[in-house]
Order: C-alpha cells, then structure tokens, then sequence
C-alpha cells in the first residue's frame, strides 16, 4: 500500500470518527473532477475540513485578501487544507511561531508581521504572492491569489540574531506525486517568454552554469520550485517588507516516496531526489530548506496547554502522532 492510500485510509476513518465533522458533512458525496467521492466534502460542508477553532478567522482572511481556494478544498487530502490546518493557529501567537520555526530556518530573534499594513497582528500570510508582479504572470496587470500565479502556501517574516530580516516562502506538499514530463508542452513558449531572462544568476537564483536548459524544468514539481524559488529571489532583490534575504521552504512527508522521485531524465545526475537535484542547480543552495512535516509536527509539541486540542487533531487526522 502506497504513502496516498495509507493516508486516505486514515482520513476516511477520522472522518466517521471525529466530532470535528457533523453527521451529514461524514456522508461524504462532494464532488472532485467531475465525479462524487465519500472522501470528499460537500460543498455546503466544506468548511468542516477545517480544525473547528480557525473556521472563522481562516474564512475572514481569506475573503478581506480575495484569495481563491483550490479546487481541492473539500478534499479530505488537500494540501491547502493540511498547511491552513497546521499553521493557522499560529498566526497570531508569534512566540509559539518561533519555537517551531526555528528549528527550520535557524535562530530568530523575534517574529515580524508579514502583512503589516493590510493585516496588523498576524504572522503568517497564506498564498502569498509578493508586491509585485516579478514572474511577469500578471492578466491586464492583476493577479489574483491563490489562482493563475505564483502563489506560496504561506509566508512568515522574521529578525535574525545578526539583526536582519528575512522571509521564508513555505510550499506544503502531502500525497502529490507528479508524472513525467509532456512530449509536447504548449506552453513552453509562454514559459520562456515570462521565465527566462529572470531564472539564471545574477537575474535569478539559478546557477548560470547548471547546465539544464530552462525548459527541462517545465515539469512539476520541479516547475513550481523553479517559479518559487524566483519570487524569493526577486523579494529579496527588491527588499520587499525590508527583507534581506528570502529562502523558500519545502515542507513535506517522509512517507512520500514518489514525490521524491526525479522522473526528468537530465536531471537524474543532480541527485538522488528531487530536494537534493534543485539544491545542485541554485546559486545559493542554502536558499532553499526541504523539511519534513513529521519534524515540524514534532517540533510543536513542547508548547503549552493552549495547543493540547489542536496537537490531538493533527496527530489523528494526520498520522503525526
């Protein structure tokens, strides 16, 4: 049985367990792809996929920012719903924030507001897509988060001991896994027309001479590390929230196998597994920071009572326990 199935298991079970669901949302029935699922919410009860004490404040941010909702929200395996899960009950307490997050990007000093302006109090930003259009992805000069850009799960701000501040991108994967590449792209000309005069050193964060051509890396995941991977590079070339250095974090399950695997033939060389190849191909390797989820999960486990019902869902919904 694969890492997927394992996991489905899991949430179909907590699904007819939990009190977090009502008895009509455990019926299941939405519908994903065009087609009706038991593991899936209907639409009426998607809310439900939420740990019940973010239900409001997640919905208000996400309505005061229009950011769109994947398409998998109701989708008990959504990686969406499992970053919101996690990291939302820390958005407001920035002590707690620290002590799991400096176990993955180093010493911090304190937590900074990563949307000051629009959402005093608040230490996490989810589908983060920077100030501006960077990636040249912009329609009639909008975008729109969470939808038809570069987006980050989240996003946190911080001060280091040195007394700098940096911004860690965080991209949150779960059961994904991803195919080989297209024989024939459509739209690798697009791609290039938008990517390419931003994603090699000094303009971008690739090392010049990787030796992968830029359209190699049109395929996932590798694609999105790619596109996030610029963003953080062109934050941080701009100081955007006075940020002086930008990383992105790559958050993911150990279990996770095939999400590892490096299915791009030219890129086989750079390492045994698809953290380890983008690592080789960055001109600055340690702006780039896989982690595992289990880890992070373990690394909250030392905060107070506050947490207990939260920690107690995770570890069930999730197998983190």
């Amino acid at each position: 049985m694969n890492y997927k199935q394992r996991q489905l298991n899991s949430q179909i079970e907590f699904l007819a367990t939990s009190d977090t669901f009502g008895d009509v949302a455990r019926s299941g029935g939405g519908s994903f792809r065009g087609r009706a699922y038991d593991f899936v919410l209907s639409e009426e009860y998607e809310a439900e996929n939420l740990f019940p004490a973010i239900r409001d404040s997640i919905r208000e941010y996400f309505e005061r920012h229009h950011i769109v909702w994947h398409k998998a929200n109701a989708h008990l395996l959504s990686s969406q719903v499992c970053c919101v899960n996690f990291l939302e009950p820390f958005s407001r307490s920035p002590d707690s924030l620290k002590s799991v997050l400096r176990k993955v990007v180093g010493p911090i000093v304190e937590m900074l507001q990563i949307e000051p302006e629009s959402d005093p109090g608040r230490y996490i930003a989810f589908e983060f897509i920077g100030a501006e259009d960077y990636l040249n992805e912009g329609r009639a000069g909008r975008r729109t988060r969470g939808a038809n850009c570069t987006s980050v799960d989240a996003a946190v701000r911080y001060r280091t001991p040195a007394g700098s501040v940096e911004i860690a991108l965080i991209e949150w994967k779960c059961t994904e896994a991803y195919g080989a590449p297209l024989r024939m792209d459509p739209r690798k000309e697009e791609r290039l027309r938008r990517y390419k005069d931003i994603a090699f050193y000094p303009n971008g964060p690739l090392r010049p001479d990787c030796g992968v051509d830029l359209a190699t890396l049109f395929t996932e995941p590798f694609y999105q590390l790619l596109r996030q991977q610029m963003l953080a590079f062109q934050i941080a070339k701009k100081r955007e929230l006075q940020a002086q250095q930008v990383r992105t974090v790559y958050i993911s399950p150990r279990g996770n196998i095939a999400l590892k695997q490096i299915r791009i033939g030219a890129l086989k060389q750079c390492g045994l597994d698809v953290s380890a190849a983008w690592s080789t191909l960055l001109q600055s390797p340690d702006h780039f920071i896989p982690y595992a989820t289990e880890q992070l999960f373990a690394n909250s486990l030392g905060l107070g009572s506050e947490f207990g019902a939260w920690q107690n869902y995770m570890a069930r919904r999730y197998c983190f326990g």
